[in-house]
């Protein structure tokens, strides 16, 4: 289980010390999604259509990946700065927010939020369905990896959660001053 308290260790079994190499690697990974969500948002129509898609709102499709690119690079642009600073150690959680940004930007833009089903599960006492009892106790203490993912996508200020009903609960990479400033977004 992945969580706070199980740090990473490298092939000597030692704990994992990232640095600014890291980041600037993750910096890297980002400015790989960028160009892809650029690129979706030019050609919104086109990308659409290819996907199955023709009928859907390419202009509303196209203006969320625009931002999520905006996003993604106001953080990577962090992320260099960060890097620049002396080489001191990146904390764990740190590297762990950047790598949810960089997934981000590289699969359109979202990334899915899990918690829903746990949280079900454990209201209607349906866990063992899912998961074994290690499991279960990971989400008790807080330390699912559900869990873990949503403290550091919130973590980096880059989210904008979105729940509409009848869809799956995700968070959209949007630009800094846009994501601190909208609250959940429940369309009814």
């Amino acid at each position: 289980m992945s969580g706070p308290d199980n740090e990473p260790i490298d092939d000597m079994d030692e704990p994992l010390v990232r640095t600014s190499e890291d980041l600037i690697r993750v910096a890297a990974r980002i400015d790989e999604g960028v160009a892809d969500l650029r690129h979706s948002a030019d050609n919104a129509e086109e990308v659409l259509a290819d996907r199955g898609y023709p009928g859907h709102d390419h202009a509303q499709w196209g203006a969320e990946h625009a931002a999520a690119a905006t996003a993604a690079e106001q953080y990577a642009t962090a992320l260099r700065e960060r890097a620049a600073q002396a080489d001191t150690p990146v904390a764990e959680a740190e590297y762990r927010q950047a790598e949810q940004v960089a997934t981000a930007a590289n699969v359109d833009g979202i990334l899915i939020d899990s918690r829903p089903v746990g949280e079900r599960a454990m209201a209607d006492g349906s866990w063992d369905n899912y998961w074994n009892q290690r499991e279960k106790d990971a989400w008790e203490a807080g330390e699912h990896p559900s869990q873990v993912k949503a403290t550091d996508v919130e973590a980096t200020g880059m989210f904008t959660h979105v729940a509409e009903p009848g869809q799956i609960e995700f968070w959209r990479l949007t630009p800094q001053a846009q994501a601190t400033a909208e609250p959940d977004v429940d369309e009814a």
